[in-house]
């Protein structure tokens, strides 16, 4: 029996019952929808019928081509007693619209997801709902919408267990955002947050003390300084599973190497740099479950050649068994620039990673790098999962297309 049906090109009179159908997506993140109708047919009003007569529905996608979602629809929507989660991929409303069905239908959702939606100007959620159900919010360079009204609707949500709260651009919502919560955390139960703002290192303190036990925290364009990290450790460290600071430039290496010897839940870790010596000279990690390890690990000009040093890094990298993903390159300012990075030679220590069975994508991206077909052939015996190699593999170009062919020989890709 159908019970999810996902539809990018709707049909005339597209008006068939499902007797068990909950997911109804029409369009999906990265295609919208067309309607197909005769001249003078509203094809909205066969999507509204479409929902109308399906009234299990619980969840709901609508990414239309134009933008524009009808009334109708949004009313068929609000209809839907077991509706729980909505998405809006770019959807459009207008000042003539009546928003209100919007909201209605918005009134007992767990999960609602706004990306790239173009509000008419200064929309705000009614005040005759003063409590939304919402669990997971997801409000993702929503338009039309001020600042001031998006943290409303939030605060409206006392249940959120996870909140992406994208702008456009990076903004000072956040320190509203903080606010909030110095007036009395309104939100026990969140525990999984996004947000980019260009906080100090005071306010993302101040949120990471009155949150807690995070599992998920993305922050970009904030200051995650010492405050900050005092902060993380102290109360997230035995919970956090996921901690991607990549645009947060001002994070210090020696924040990660404490989350890497800390946090025993971390599963995903993304950030801009992580020091040689910083890795070298810690404690044995205690993130033994992490799958995603994506810093660039950076080397002084001086330490490159240093066999220890390399072989030492390669020694922490090692207790990680059940890592799927290492990005230990740079995002280069041009494209002919190349850093001095992790060695990925056997002669440097290479080989204690033997153990990382699980290995399918690997980056050294703008290192300097100067494999050869031993520590190729050694690759592809132990990481028999991999599938993509990313980075130049030598610094001479003949020498690095004749790797790479090593490498698609095992279907194994990358640039």
């Amino acid at each position: 029996m159908i019970n999810t049906l996902t539809i990018s090109t709707l049909p005339e009179a597209f008006n068939i019952q499902y007797p068990n159908l909950r997911t109804l997506s029409l369009g999906y993140e990265w295609s919208c929808y067309d309607l197909l109708s005769q001249p003078g047919k509203d094809g909205n009003t066969d999507v509204a019928n479409l929902i109308l007569i399906n009234p299990k529905i619980s969840s709901l996608k609508l990414f239309p081509r134009d933008g524009r979602i009808n009334e109708s629809i949004l009313q068929s929507a609000s209809e839907l007693q077991d509706l729980e989660r909505m998405t809006l991929f770019y959807a459009r409303f207008t000042p003539g619209d009546d928003i209100d069905v919007f909201w209605r239908a918005c009134r007992n959702l767990k999960k609602l997801r706004l990306q790239g939606t173009k509000f008419a100007r200064d929309t705000q959620a009614p005040e005759y709902i003063r409590e939304f159900g919402i669990r997971i919010l997801k409000i993702e360079k929503a338009t039309g919408m001020s600042e001031a009204n998006q943290l409303e609707l939030i605060s409206r949500c006392p249940r959120l267990e996870e909140l992406v709260w994208l702008e456009s651009q990076p903004s000072s919502a956040g320190k509203d955002f903080v606010q909030r919560i110095a007036q009395g955390n309104p939100w026990p139960n969140l525990r999984r947050l996004t947000l980019n703002s260009c906080m100090s290192d005071d306010e993302v303190e101040k949120i990471l003390s009155e949150l807690k036990e995070l599992t998920h925290l993305e922050l970009q364009q904030a200051s995650f300084g010492p405050h900050a990290s005092t902060a993380l450790l102290e109360h997230h460290l035995e919970t956090l599973v996921e901690l991607n600071l990549r645009s947060c430039y001002r994070a210090t290496s020696s924040t990660f190497r404490d989350v890497l010897c800390s946090c025993p839940q971390l599963e995903v870790l993304t950030g801009p740099k992580i020091l040689a010596n910083d890795i070298a000279e810690s404690e044995p990690w205690a993130c033994l479950s992490l799958k995603v390890f994506q810093i660039n690990v950076e080397f002084k000009e001086s330490e490159h050649g240093d066999k220890d040093l390399q072989s030492s890094v390669f020694k922490q990298l090692s207790r990680l068994p059940k890592l799927t993903e290492l990005y230990v390159g740079k995002e280069a300012i041009n494209g002919t620039t190349r850093y001095p990075g992790l060695d990925f030679r056997l002669e440097y220590g290479m080989g204690q990673l033997e153990n990382l069975k699980d290995l399918r994508y690997f980056s050294f991206r703008n290192t300097m790098q100067v494999l050869g077909e031993e520590d190729i052939e050694w690759m592809t015996a132990h990481w028999t999962k991999l599938e993509l190699v990313s980075g130049l593999l030598h610094t001479n170009t003949e020498k690095t297309i004749e790797l790479r062919n090593l490498l698609r020989k095992k279907d194994i890709g990358g640039v």
